[in-house]
């Protein structure tokens, strides 16, 4: 059985490398946090996460709602706001 990949997506590098760190130890596959709407967009479709972990508040002009939208429209994903 493979492990669960989890994306992060939190432009607060403390945050997100300590999310990272913690999730790593429990066993997880996690992929290298994004910080902007565009980067966790590329990292859906190259990686095919299997949980997304997202802030409200990214880098840029579109947010973690803005991001839950196009992941309820595009991928059956489930994910958490932070």
């Amino acid at each position: 059985m493979s492990k669960v990949r989890i994306l992060i997506v939190e432009n607060e590098a403390v945050i997100a490398m300590n999310i990272f760190d913690i999730l790593e130890d429990l066993g997880y596959d996690v992929l290298e946090p994004a910080t902007t709407y565009v980067e966790a967009l590329d990292m859906l479709k190259s990686d095919q996460p299997d949980l997304a972990i997202l802030d409200i508040r990214l880098s840029g002009t579109k947010t973690g709602i803005d991001l839950a939208h196009h992941i309820n429209d595009e991928y059956e994903l489930p994910f958490i706001f932070l």
